[in-house]
C-alpha cells in the first residue's frame, strides 16, 4: 500500500485535498439555510447550528480564490484531479452566484473544447471521463448541447462496447466516481435505458466480480481499492470516499422508481454505517480504514468525500 499512500503526501495533492475538503463540505452540507456537520460525538453524526453555513462558505471561497489565483484557467489540465476541483468550483458558483467561479470554469472548459481525455489506456478508461461531470454541470447552467457532445459520444461508444461483452472497465474503486455519475446523469437526461442498464452492468462487475470477489466487502461495508487488496484488511480512505460520493451523486439523479435504486441505497447505507464506526475521535478518518498505524494521522481527501456522502445521506433521509 506504500506507493499508493505516498501519493497522498505529495505537495501537488495537499492543496487539492484542502480545496476538495471545503468544496465537498459545501456540496454535501449546505441545504436551504441549514447545515449538517459530521463530527465525532460518541460516534454519532450531529447537526450543527445554522450559523455554520457562513464559515463553510467563507472557507470554500478562500480555497477557491487561492486556487484560481495560482492556476490560470487556460493552463489547467482536464484530468481527474482538475475535474474534481471544477465540480466543486461550479457548485460554489451555483450557491453564491459569484461570476468569478463560473467564468473560470467556462474558460477552462473552452480551453479543452469540452473534450474528454484520451490516451494509451483507451477511451473508456474511467479517469478520462471524470471531466464529463464538470461539463454536465456547465450544461445544466448554459443548456448548450455542444458542451456535452463529446461526453455523449464517448458514453454511447462504451455502451456498445459493454453490449459486446467488455464489462471490466471499472476494475478499481476510483472508477465508480470517475465514470458512473456520467451514465446516471446522461441516462436520466436522455431517457436512455441503455445508459442506465450499462451503468448497472459495470457497477455489478466492480461490486461483485473484480478479483473473484468484487471490491465491496459486505461483511465490513467497505471497499477495496482494486484486485490487489481483495480479501485483505487494507481499505484506502480516499477510495472508499470515491465510492460513497459516487453513490450520493447517482442517487441524486436516479428516479425513485428506478429498479436499480434500492440496491444502491443498501450499499450506500452499509458504507455509511461502516464509516461511522471507523471515524477518528478528532472527526477525521485514517488513510487506511483497516489499520490506523498504516500511514498514521488524519487524511483529508477521504474525510472530505466521506463528509460529502454522509451529509448527503442525512439531508436526504
Amino acid at each position: 500500500m506504500g506507493n499508493m499512500m505516498s501519493n497522498i503526501r505529495r505537495k501537488k495533492y495537499r492543496w487539492l485535498a484542502a480545496i476538495i475538503l471545503t468544496l465537498s463540505c459545501l456540496l454535501g452540507l449546505i441545504s436551504t439555510g441549514s447545515v449538517l456537520a459530521a463530527r465525532a460525538t460518541s460516534g454519532k453524526l450531529t447537526a450543527s447550528a445554522p450559523g455554520a453555513v457562513c464559515s463553510v462558505l467563507q472557507s470554500a471561497e478562500l480555497a477557491d480564490n487561492y486556487w484560481i489565483a495560482q492556476h490560470p484557467a487556460t493552463t489547467v489540465t482536464n484530468n481527474w484531479q482538475d475535474a474534481t476541483f471544477q465540480q466543486g468550483n461550479i457548485a460554489l458558483y451555483n450557491r453564491v452566484k459569484d461570476a468569478t467561479y463560473y467564468n473560470y470554469a467556462e474558460q477552462w472548459a473552452n480551453a479543452h473544447k469540452f473534450l474528454l481525455q484520451n490516451g494509451h489506456t483507451g477511451p473508456f478508461f474511467p479517469d478520462y471521463q471524470a471531466v464529463g461531470q464538470a461539463y454536465l454541470d456547465l450544461y445544466a447552467i448554459d443548456n448548450k448541447p455542444s458542451e456535452i457532445s463529446d461526453l455523449r459520444s464517448r458514453i454511447a461508444s462504451e455502451v456498445a462496447s459493454v453490449a459486446s461483452g467488455h464489462v471490466s472497465y471499472w476494475n478499481y474503486v476510483d472508477a465508480l466516481n470517475m465514470s458512473m455519475p456520467n451514465f446516471a446523469r446522461l441516462g436520466v437526461l436522455d431517457k436512455s435505458a441503455a445508459d442506465l442498464s450499462t451503468m448497472q452492468t459495470l457497477f455489478h462487475y466492480t461490486e461483485q466480480v473484480v478479483g473473484g470477489h468484487g471490491l465491496f466487502n459486505p461483511s465490513t461495508g467497505l471497499w477495496w481499492r482494486d484486485h490487489n487488496y481483495v480479501n485483505t484488511t487494507t481499505y484506502w480512505s480516499r477510495g472508499d470516499g470515491w465510492a460513497i460520493m459516487d453513490l450520493a451523486k447517482v442517487l441524486t439523479v436516479l428516479p425513485a422508481n428506478d429498479p436499480r435504486r434500492a440496491a444502491y441505497v443498501t450499499v450506500f447505507q452499509q458504507t455509511a454505517a461502516a464509516l461511522q464506526k471507523a471515524q477518528r475521535s478528532d472527526g477525521f478518518w485514517n488513510v487506511d480504514l483497516g489499520n490506523a498505524k498504516d500511514f498514521p494521522g488524519p487524511e483529508s481527501s477521504g474525510t472530505a468525500f466521506f463528509t460529502y456522502g454522509i451529509a448527503w445521506g442525512i439531508n436526504n433521509g
